[in-house]
């Protein structure tokens, strides 16, 4: 099955993040696999799909970087919030939850059909803060560095497909 277009505009992360709920849903209606999205559950997009006899969570951080924001935030201006607090957790605990948890950032500043997504988990997002993580003070993610390994939408799907279905 087709991947859902690829969004043009992705410089508003409410609307990159209901784009990527569009195609979760096409990835998961297409594995015929009976699943539930929630928004703002904890992070950006929590996803639950149902097996026989269990239940697999999914959680996506979704951000984006463009050229007018000039940073890729994460928690408040105080260094507070679920990501902050996620991201000061000790290595070997964000490690285990690869299979859980992953990071999306789409670079407004690339065209359509460009390697302008990227796909993390926890360890990389971590890696990437600008001074690291801390407390009390606002921090944001090294999107040039998240984008060395830049995805296009078709390789942002499966790697959305992989995650969500394994």
């Amino acid at each position: 099955m087709a991947n859902i277009p690829e969004p043009d505009e992705i410089d508003d992360e409410d609307w990159f993040r209901d784009k990527l709920v569009y195609e979760i849903g096409r990835i998961l209606n297409g594995a015929d696999v009976r699943h539930e999205i929630l928004l703002g559950f904890g992070l950006d997009i929590g996803v639950f799909v149902f097996h026989q006899d269990r239940t697999a969570c999914k959680f996506l951080e979704v951000k984006t970087s463009s050229p007018s924001k000039g940073r890729v935030g994460m928690g408040d201006r105080a260094g507070e919030g679920t990501q902050v607090d996620l991201l000061l957790r000790e290595d070997d605990s964000l490690r285990q939850l690869r299979s859980v948890i992953m990071w999306i950032l789409g670079d407004s500043s690339r065209r359509t059909g460009e390697q302008r997504y990227a796909f993390f988990d926890c360890i990389e997002a971590k890696a990437s803060a600008y001074g690291g993580v801390e407390l009390t003070k606002q921090n944001n993610l090294n999107a040039t560095k998240l984008l060395k390994r830049g995805l296009t939408w078709e390789e942002l799907s499966d790697s959305l497909g992989r995650f969500l279905l394994t």
